[in-house]
């Protein structure tokens, strides 16, 4: 009997032990899984970590948050988070924090293993009787916003400065005689100044959708036009005529260019009607003093009344011009030696031979005598002292047998803008008059008050 009871309890006693290995197994099965939830945790954060237990000691921590701190995991761990990470100061505040879980908004200053203090925010959550720390580096925001507000002036200061400089640019081009625009990639005029507004008669607000479509009388031209900037060539001075909103007809040139890295267009329309008339009504000039025999009596080119009265109208036009004079060097000793009607012959040739080194539209008159002038339109001062040099040239390598040799010395007067006609003729007379003085045979120009060549 004594046995058998001694047996049961010796089987009552294993079944305990086994019961008791169970729960062990259990729960050490449960902490793994767990160490393996944490390790995890920390293996896919970027941010620095670490976990604290029920007695505010440091369990767990990753090697991010060992290098803020410049220590070793082993250095660490078993630690009071707070003793080890939070300075002197901020110690008592985060004590018995696992308790406080309704806390928010926590802010932590680390002096990091550089020596230079660092401000995170404290992010943390209950994971059973631990509490998982994430630290978000909140420095380089504060950093970013201080960046941020230095770069909101700076763009608030170049607003302001695109906005002055639009505003000259605008204050310029409305000062401007010639319409501009500027278009956009489509044909919209993004711009246009007082003159075009006027020359057209619409308003900016109108043409902001028309573009240049106004100066054209089919809904063809102006598409054809921008396709043919953009693709091909720019458009200089292209002559067009048109009618305005008010029925007014104008003769204008227009020049086009497209901006590519803008996707814009630039368009210069001048009004040119003035200028067309006056061509015409100088042309029906000419014609009328041909038909009166406004030509020089001995010589092929036009009399000096003929050239007094082009010097008045080109003058009373503000037309820019360049005047010429020249005379044979000599020429009293031609008359003397070979007589006058040699001398006449002389003229002649030297008139004929000029007049094939001028331009359409270039006029050469007689002055007097051995004297002659040249009316140079839509020239620079520099094309007038090659046209000058080429006939020089060109008169010293004639022959004009009986004579050894022949030579004409030039004076060249620009400036016609600014001065008189009688100025401008005194002007070339001294000029002339120092070509004469310097050897001859050569060209001289009197231009801002001095004689230059």
């Amino acid at each position: 009997m004594l046995e058998n009871l001694l047996f049961f309890l010796l089987l009552v006693l294993f079944f305990i032990c086994l019961v008791f290995l169970f729960i062990l197994y259990k729960r050490n099965s449960a902490l793994a899984d767990h160490n393996e939830y944490l390790n995890s945790i920390f293996h896919g954060s970027v941010r620095a970590c670490f976990v604290i237990d029920d007695m505010d000691r440091i369990v767990y921590i990753n090697l991010s948050m060992l290098q803020i701190l410049g220590e070793k995991e082993k250095n660490v761990i078993q630690k009071i988070w707070y003793d080890t990470i939070a300075p002197s100061e901020d110690k008592a505040k985060f004590r018995g924090l696992s308790n406080k879980r309704d806390e928010n908004n926590l802010f932590i200053t680390i002096l990091e293993a550089d020596e230079k203090e660092r401000r995170y925010q404290l992010n943390y959550k209950q994971i059973g009787t631990y509490m998982l720390f994430e630290l978000q580096d909140i420095s380089c925001y504060e950093e970013q916003k201080i960046q941020f507000e230095k770069l909101q002036k700076e763009l608030i200061h170049l607003k302001k400065s695109l906005q002055e400089q639009e505003t000259n640019f605008k204050k310029t081009f409305d000062m401007a005689i010639n319409g501009i625009a500027i278009l956009s990639g489509i044909g919209e005029a993004t711009y246009t100044n007082k003159a075009l507004q006027t020359m057209l008669d619409y308003n900016e607000s109108y043409l902001q959708h028309l573009g240049l479509r106004p100066l054209f009388n089919d809904s063809e031209s102006f598409p054809t036009l921008l396709k043919t900037v953009k693709t091909e060539q720019n458009i200089q001075r292209l002559p067009h005529r048109f009618k305005n909103r008010s029925g007014v007809s104008m003769d204008v040139s227009i020049s086009m260019s497209y901006l590519a890295e803008l996707d814009q267009y630039l368009v210069i329309v001048q009004d040119v009607t003035k200028e067309l008339e006056y061509t015409k009504k100088l042309e029906k000039q000419k014609e009328s003093y041909a038909r009166r025999a406004d030509m020089d009596v001995l010589t092929p080119c036009f009399s000096r009344s003929y050239l007094d009265i082009l010097l008045n109208n080109l003058c009373e036009a503000k037309k820019e011009f360049i005047y010429i004079m020249f005379d044979i060097d000599h020429f009293k000793a031609v008359n003397d030696t070979y007589g006058h009607m040699t001398g006449d012959e002389i003229l002649i040739k030297v008139v004929k031979m000029v007049k094939t080194e001028l331009r359409t539209g270039d006029t050469l008159a007689r002055y007097g005598g051995e004297e002659f002038a040249i009316v140079l339109e839509k020239t620079s001062i520099e094309d007038a002292i090659k046209i000058a040099e080429k006939i020089r040239k060109r008169i010293e390598e004639t022959d004009f047998s009986p004579l050894k040799s022949l030579t004409c010395s030039f004076g060249i007067s620009c400036d016609s803008l600014v001065l008189t006609c009688k100025k401008i003729i005194e002007c070339a007379d001294k000029a002339l008059y120092r070509a004469k003085t310097n050897g001859r045979n050569r060209v001289e120009v009197y231009e801002n008050g001095l004689t230059v060549l």
